[in-house]
């Protein structure tokens, strides 16, 4: 399994975890150094996501918080916080299939 079928994957079975746990679980990537970089790669990727928080670890904003406190404080996939973090995963998808091209 590569990076792009990984977030396939979450989008049809996501859980509370974040798209960089997830990805990795997927991967079962249980080495530190993989986490790592798998989470490098995601973040890297997310920069160029036209709703960009400016946070390389955050990267999904909420009105009214800080990315990180909607993160630790809001359902993950539910509202507009939720529907954003689709957002971004669905954007994830489209970019790593176009890197495989």
């Amino acid at each position: 399994m590569n990076l792009h079928q990984a977030l396939k994957q979450i989008k049809e079975n996501h859980d509370s975890a974040g798209i960089c746990n997830n990805v990795t679980s997927a991967l079962l990537a249980e080495d530190d150094e993989i986490f790592f970089k798998l989470q490098e790669q995601v973040c890297e990727l997310a920069k160029g996501w036209p709703e960009y928080s400016g946070d390389l670890v955050f990267p999904v904003p909420c009105e009214g918080l800080s990315p990180k406190v909607a993160y630790l404080s809001l359902p993950r996939w539910e509202g507009e916080y939720g529907a954003a973090r689709m957002r971004l995963l669905d954007f994830l998808i489209e970019v790593t299939n176009e890197n495989q091209t």
